[in-house]
C-alpha cells in the first residue's frame, strides 16, 4: 500500500496533521490524495470517504460478489494479525493502494484471476449436478422397486417361518400378560393394592364422608 517513491514528497497528512516521512507508510487514494495508512484507514472506516474532496469509494456488488467475499477460516489469521482493520476494510484500502503500487496491482489482478477461476469452476459444479440430480432420481427408483421385490420374493419364501415367528412373539406378550397377572394377585393376597381400586375406593369413602357431613 506504497505510494511511488518517485512520486513521494514530504507532505503533511490531512487526518493527523503530521509530516508523511515514510513512503512505505503512505497510501495514495484513487482521487491522487495522499494520506498516512493507518490514518486513513481509521477514517474510512468511519465515513468511506476522502476526507479532502469527499470521494466515495464504496462499490455495489453483485450477489455473487458478496458470496465470493466470504472469510474462509483460514483468512481469519491473517486478519489476526491487523487488530484496527477486518480482512474487508483492508482490502478495501489495498485496492485503492493499487493505483499506484504495482506489487499490490499484480496481487489484486491474482484474486481476480482466482475469484474467475472460482466463479467458472462454482458454475461448472452446478450445472453438472444438474445433469447428475435425474440420473439420481433414476437410480433411486430402480433401488426402491429392487427392495420390494426383494421382500416380496424374501415373504413368499419365508411364509411358514414368518408366520411361526409372529406366532411365537403373541405367545410371549401372552404368557408376560398372565405372568402379571400372576404376581398381581400373589402380591394382593400380601396387603398390595393396585392405584386403580385404591382410588376407587377413596373416592366412595369420600363420597360416603360427604353424605354423612350432609345427612
Amino acid at each position: 500500500m506504497n505510494a511511488s517513491d518517485s512520486t513521494f514528497d514530504c507532505s503533511t497528512c490531512a487526518i493527523c496533521c503530521e509530516q508523511m516521512t515514510d513512503s512505505k507508510q503512505i497510501v495514495t487514494l484513487r482521487c491522487s490524495h495522499i494520506f498516512h495508512g493507518q490514518c486513513i484507514c481509521d477514517h474510512l472506516r468511519r465515513d468511506g470517504r476522502c476526507p479532502l474532496c469527499r470521494d466515495t469509494f464504496e462499490e455495489r456488488k453483485s450477489a455473487d460478489e458478496v458470496a465470493s467475499d466470504e472469510v474462509w477460516p483460514d483468512e481469519l489469521e491473517d486478519e489476526a494479525l491487523l487488530p484496527r482493520l477486518t480482512l474487508q476494510e483492508a482490502f478495501n484500502v489495498g485496492k485503492m493502494a493499487s493505483i499506484t503500487d504495482n506489487t499490490t496491482m499484480d496481487m489484486l489482478l491474482t484474486y481476480h484471476k482466482c475469484k474467475s477461476e472460482a466463479k467458472t469452476a462454482s458454475d461448472e459444479f452446478d450445472a453438472l449436478n444438474d445433469r447428475l440430480d435425474p440420473l439420481r432420481l433414476e437410480v433411486e427408483r430402480e433401488i426402491n422397486v429392487f427392495e420390494q421385490k426383494a421382500y416380496d420374493k424374501f415373504n413368499a419364501k419365508n411364509t411358514d417361518l414368518i408366520s411361526k415367528v409372529k406366532d411365537a412373539q403373541a405367545q410371549t406378550c401372552k404368557s408376560r400378560r398372565q405372568m402379571r397377572i400372576a404376581k398381581i394377585r400373589i402380591a394382593k393376597k400380601y396387603g398390595f393394592e393396585d392405584s386403580q381400586r385404591f382410588l376407587e375406593s377413596r373416592r366412595n369413602l369420600q363420597g360416603r364422608q360427604r353424605r354423612e357431613r350432609n345427612g
